[in-house]
């Protein structure tokens, strides 16, 4: 963390969008921050009822995201104090939604990303659901991508493969011993964990993070 780190928390949105297409030596923590609140928007209004309909929560989820770990005095998120006037700002969540959707990223790293994106956020006590380790949330990811907004069953993927299958065959006539082997392609289908484990959701993570990124350089909304 530079010292621009609260500069970057402090400042909007839309400037905080310019800053991370401007190419100057700037430009990666500019979009490095940028895509972090983005993710942050993303993860609140998929976790929140309140964003799904008209209104605005009396106490501001966003308050402390931007913050820096480790105490209240750190930058505070500048939408907070647009919801303690009780100021609608579904249209900067609606934003975050628009630009994570422009990635296209695949859904398996986008579930892992925006896990990330919840354990990142530093207003969760140690005692927070996304408190726990990577590995924790791998085995029970049912649980925490439901959370997220992603219907049951997610937590396992159905995987197609052909594997070579072993043959015996003998020809009529032909003495037991003298067997021809061959091998045949068969069509398996299995049932496979999303994520394994816990390093294959921060792999995972990174590769859509680096999707992200990517956009928020070429200055794409």
């Amino acid at each position: 963390m530079t010292a621009l780190a609260p500069f970057y928390q402090r400042v909007s949105m839309d400037r905080l969008r310019k800053l991370a297409a401007t190419e100057d030596e700037g430009q990666d923590e500019a979009a490095r921050a940028y895509v972090q609140r983005v993710l942050s928007m993303e993860v609140q209004r998929r976790e929140d009822p309140e964003f799904q309909h008209l209104g605005c929560a009396p106490i501001s989820p966003t308050a402390n995201i931007g913050m820096q770990p480790g105490g209240a005095d750190a930058a505070r998120e500048p939408l907070a104090s647009a919801y303690d006037k009780g100021i609608r700002v579904h249209a900067a969540h609606e934003h975050a939604r628009r630009f994570i959707e422009a990635a296209r990223i695949p859904d398996r790293q986008l579930l892992a990303v925006l896990i990330q994106a919840a354990k990142l956020n530093p207003a969760l006590g140690c005692d927070h659901v996304w408190s726990k380790g990577y590995d924790y949330i791998a085995n029970r990811l049912g649980f925490y991508a439901q959370l997220l907004g992603w219907p049951p069953g997610v937590e396992m993927v159905t995987v197609e493969s052909m594997v070579e299958v072993p043959v015996k065959r003998q020809a009529q006539g032909i003495h037991e011993a003298e067997i021809v082997p061959r091998t045949r392609r068969t069509r398996v289908v299995e049932q496979k964990p999303l994520f394994c484990n816990g390093q294959a959701i921060r792999f995972a993570a990174c590769q859509g993070r680096a999707e992200l990124l990517a956009l928020a350089k070429a200055g794409v909304v």
